[in-house]
């Protein structure tokens, strides 16, 4: 039976006119916007009304946005936090993806792309990590940060199912930038094969998606790229 009910989604920014133009973008999509207070602390209010996504300014003044993303996540971690900021660079994805927030978008998206990405986050993709794809400096400085394991919180053991050897090397090939059907030229199998094995690797990694996949690999240490 098909879900209808809203999403709830909470606005944390200080300018009054973009929360006005957000709330405008949502209404009519079935959204449930939560009020919000920028004279009372957010994760009280975060605590009270449980939101199901949060859509964060990373610009605010009173507090550090990545900061207080950071604590969301940790804090409510059934809260999706989207990163709002006016034009994110590497640097600031880069941080955004050590904040585990599912998502980072300019300020100036149209409504239909936030309003794609908050379901998406909702489902529970991570729709941030597709920049890793996009962006090769971007992911060199995931890897270096995430090689240590520990930074997981948890022992990667209890977190995925390890992978063989060729399956290493079609995500290492992945992360790389490569389509199925290159990978399948460049292993001389068919690319019908590649499709399984990606499946699989899905499965065993608790991935969404292929760049999901990459992130997990790299933070648990299990590619080099």
């Amino acid at each position: 039976m098909e879900d209808n009910s809203k999403i709830r989604v909470m606005v944390i920014d200080e300018q009054p006119f973009f929360r006005a133009g957000v709330a405008q973008a949502l209404s009519d999509n079935n959204f449930e916007i939560l009020p919000t207070d920028t004279h009372r602390d957010p994760m009280e209010q975060i605590e009270s009304s449980l939101p199901d996504v949060v859509l964060l300014g990373s610009d605010l003044v009173a507090y550090s946005g990545l900061d207080l993303g950071r604590r969301i996540v940790r804090t409510f971690p059934n809260t999706k936090v989207i990163i709002l900021s006016p034009n994110p660079n590497d640097t600031e994805l880069f941080e955004c993806i050590r904040t585990a927030a599912v998502a980072c978008l300019k300020k100036s998206s149209t409504a239909d792309e936030l309003i794609e990405t908050i379901r998406r986050a909702n489902r529970g993709e991570y729709p941030i990590n597709e920049s890793l794809m996009t962006s090769p400096n971007l992911a060199k400085q995931v890897l270096a940060q995430f090689q240590d394991v520990s930074l997981l919180g948890k022992d990667a053991s209890n977190f995925v199912t390890p992978l063989t050897n060729r399956k290493k090397q079609i995500l290492t090939l992945i992360a790389n930038g490569n389509t199925n059907k290159q990978i399948a030229n460049n292993l001389e199998i068919s690319e019908q094969t590649i499709k399984n094995h990606v499946s699989a690797i899905l499965r065993k990694l608790n991935a969404n998606d292929r760049a999901h996949a990459v992130v997990v690999a790299i933070r648990c240490g299990l590619i080099n790229i």
